[in-house]
């Protein structure tokens, strides 16, 4: 158990400075274990082929903090996603960018809790709502306020397009619809779309990757035959997750780590992927209805095990 802790440590180092970087490594290594906690914010200019306004401000340093002096340092960016990241630029809106005034109100109006310590497993980082906050704005309908279902059918029919059938695509649309409708309104406002926007992006990433080969698909993130949280954050950025936060990382690592020892393995994965979606939905505040005088829906259950 120990040795396989130590190479769980040793796995986050190497992912998190580059290869061939013995000065990063030598700067980094120290901090890798906390620094693989911080927000794994990586530039959500584009969720599902959608063109993201930047409106939330980019962390100066990874992580913040202790860590402002060391900087991870990116992979190179492909031509696609400079585009992409040009594009978004364009598109950035005239409103002014989101402060913490706007997170706090965030917080009030939808009953948020906020994650107290690193190993918390629920609630999010200010930066982390922030980052959840600028693909709920690019889906937004010109109210900003809320997603209807016209956009909403858009998106789920032009994710999964390529990866299930037509029809499944239609199930899709009803299912996640009802999921992040909780209240019945026939708009998604921005703490609905928190507390079942995790469990879409997982959904998306299992049918892609059955579709690829689970295997295959491990082998491509694992090191020493192991995933670990950094392993787990690229494959959340690959498979184009709304936010990559390293409270969501939490997440889904604690339900595919079956002997909790911070590592997934082959058949660990594969059982992950097979499986039936758990993924701890945000804790919100009953009291997040009350300024819209409706009923208030009830939390969804929490998982098992």
């Amino acid at each position: 158990m120990a040795r396989r802790l130590a190479t769980a440590a040793l796995q986050s180092a190497r992912a998190l400075v580059p290869r061939g970087s013995a000065g990063g490594q030598a700067l980094c290594l120290a901090s890798a274990s906390q620094a693989s906690r911080a927000v794994a914010s990586r530039s959500a200019t584009v969720a599902f082929g959608a063109v993201l306004p930047l409106r939330a401000p980019a962390p100066a340093a990874f992580g913040g903090g202790s860590h402002a002096g060391c900087r991870i340092a990116a992979q190179p960016a492909s031509s696609s996603s400079r585009e992409a990241q040009e594009a978004g630029d364009a598109a950035t809106t005239d409103r002014d960018e989101y402060n913490f005034a706007d997170v706090a109100r965030w917080r009030s109006d939808f009953g948020f809790s906020r994650r107290q310590h690193s190993l918390a497993s629920f609630g999010y980082t200010d930066d982390e709502l922030l980052e959840w906050r600028k693909p709920f704005d690019a889906l937004a309908d010109p109210t900003g306020s809320r997603i209807a279902y016209a956009g909403f059918e858009k998106l789920v029919l032009r994710v999964y397009h390529d990866v299930i059938s037509d029809e499944q695509l239609q199930q899709k649309v009803r299912y996640f619809w009802e999921q992040f409708d909780a209240d019945k309104s026939d708009f998604v406002d921005f703490g609905e779309f928190i507390n079942a926007g995790l469990l879409f992006n997982v959904d998306f990433a299992k049918e892609k990757i059955r579709k690829d080969g689970i295997e295959a698909t491990f082998m491509k993130y694992a090191e020493d035959s192991f995933m670990a949280e950094p392993h787990f954050m690229q494959l959340m950025s690959d498979h184009h997750f709304f936010a990559v936060t390293t409270t969501d990382v939490h997440k889904l690592v604690s339900l595919a780590d079956q002997d909790h020892d911070g590592l997934v393995s082959l058949s660990d994965f594969v059982q992950w992927i097979e499986s039936e979606d758990r993924v701890p939905a945000a804790k919100l505040n009953r009291r997040r209805r009350r300024a819209k005088g409706g009923a208030v829906a009830p939390p969804p259950p929490e998982p098992e095990g």
